[in-house]
């Protein structure tokens, strides 16, 4: 039921998409699996760049004064993850949070920094900061950048992202850099009609999925509970936790897990597989930028239980036709949440009719709506036609405002992700996600 990879042609562009260690699980893979039309999209490796503000450091650990990519060879177009390209005469840059990679990068998963952006009172870093995004600002705005290609919320990311240029002193750039901004909707190739109907065939025990590697920003213990709650009503229904349970939560609540099929790791193929035979997926998440996984079970015809409100960007237009039941959050108090996704989940638990009919309304804006692979194609090939003919002498250190102070450091992929592997290992409070 996963992707194919489809045949290219001889005179297809070549669109390298780098660097390898920061694709998506899920939209990369799907931009490789299925390009526009007359490109044909392969990984690549790259060097990365960075600028510190004093002596050359660890790039997860000491705050820098940018990050940037460069392409190794000569290509037709590349695409970037989140950092600018040096060396490339056309290019363009994808990101779901306009402003992890400018304000901080790779030290936002350190606790000690992100408490300094919360509060903003710190003035020695303010102003390293202010360095840091003129650095990364001008980079974006170079003319060999053509798009920025957002995959999270345009209005919510663009608001936030004013915001903190305006506080920084940098409008100026700060209006090239969001000129650039192009929205994207996150998509996936359909499953096949035949599978959908299959799944939905006859009445059968409502299947529901959780899947999430953070238990805590998922509402992974709010899952369990409302899981145990609902079985106990409708035993038949069959339940699939995706996702580690911390060993402390399992001793303090035991049999939290009985009757629920618990995988604690999975690769991302797999639970694409688990989300695909699903009929509905419970996702009580305390937040969630670009939704993808909204579009994976849509893609697979499942019904979904989840929140809306503050920080669930995308699920208002993802189901406004009514595939999914909503639990609001700007009217259900915190302490009266639980009780609601329980009331969702044991409705649905108990009319498969009704599971089945959003289902199929989610999988008829992913088959033919505006979350097809062919509504992103049309953005894509407009934006990499547009980089193509652009093409300009590339981006260089020299182009930057701050460069020459304490050091440049370059290394290749694996060195970065070795460097990110040796902080976590060394750091119990950093952060697993990176959104600001």
């Amino acid at each position: 039921m996963l992707e194919a990879v489809p045949a290219t042609r001889s005179d297809d562009l070549d669109v390298a998409l780098l660097p390898k260690i920061d694709l998506h699980t899920g939209y990369h893979p799907t931009l490789i699996n299925t390009p526009p039309a007359g490109h044909r999209v392969q990984p690549a490796n790259a060097s990365h760049v960075f600028l510190f503000p004093e002596q050359v450091g660890f790039p997860h650990e000491r705050f820098h004064l940018g990050e940037f990519v460069e392409v190794e060879g000569n290509v037709d177009l590349v695409h970037a993850a989140r950092w600018p390209v040096l060396g490339a005469g056309a290019w363009v840059v994808d990101m779901d949070d306009l402003l992890y990679p400018v304000l901080c990068g790779r030290t936002a998963i350190d606790a000690g920094l992100r408490v300094k952006m919360r509060e903003r009172a710190d003035k020695d870093f303010l102003a390293q900061l202010e360095l840091r995004v003129a650095n990364m600002l001008t980079a974006y705005a170079h003319p060999s950048c053509a798009a920025i290609l957002l995959w999270g919320h345009p209005r919510d990311s663009i608001v936030a992202a004013a915001d903190w240029f305006a506080s920084l002193n940098c409008n100026r750039l700060g209006n090239a850099f969001l000129e650039k901004v192009v929205p994207i909707r996150p998509a996936k190739a359909a499953y096949d009609p035949s599978l959908i109907s299959a799944k939905w065939a006859g009445q059968q025990a409502l299947r529901v999925v959780f899947c999430g590697r953070d238990f805590d920003c998922k509402n992974g213990l709010m899952a369990l509970r409302v899981m145990q709650r609902v079985r106990a009503v409708v035993p038949t229904i069959e339940c699939v936790f995706i996702g580690p349970v911390p060993d402390e939560i399992q001793q303090q609540q035991p049999g939290l897990l009985d009757g629920i099929s618990h995988r604690s790791s999975l690769g991302h193929d797999e639970c694409v597989e688990m989300i695909s035979l699903a009929h509905l997926l419970f996702h009580p998440s305390k937040y969630e930028s670009m939704g993808l996984v909204f579009i994976e079970a849509m893609a697979a015809g499942a019904a979904v239980l989840t929140a809306r409100g503050d920080r669930m960007d995308y699920v208002d237009e993802l189901f406004a036709s009514g595939g999914a039941i909503l639990v609001d959050r700007d009217e259900v108090p915190a302490e009266a949440e639980e009780a609601a996704f329980e009331r969702g989940l044991l409705s649905l638990a108990t009319n498969f009719q009704l599971a089945k009919e959003m289902g199929l309304r989610n999988y008829s804006l992913v088959a033919h709506g505006e979350y097809a692979i062919s509504e992103r194609d049309k953005v894509l090939t407009r934006v990499y036609e547009t980089a193509r003919a652009g093409r300009c002498p590339p981006l260089t250190l020299d182009d930057l405002p701050h460069v020459r102070r304490g050091g440049v450091l370059r290394l290749p992929s694996s060195k970065v992700q070795a460097d990110e592997l040796r902080y976590r290992s060394t750091h119990a409070d950093c952060a697993l996600n990176v959104y600001i």
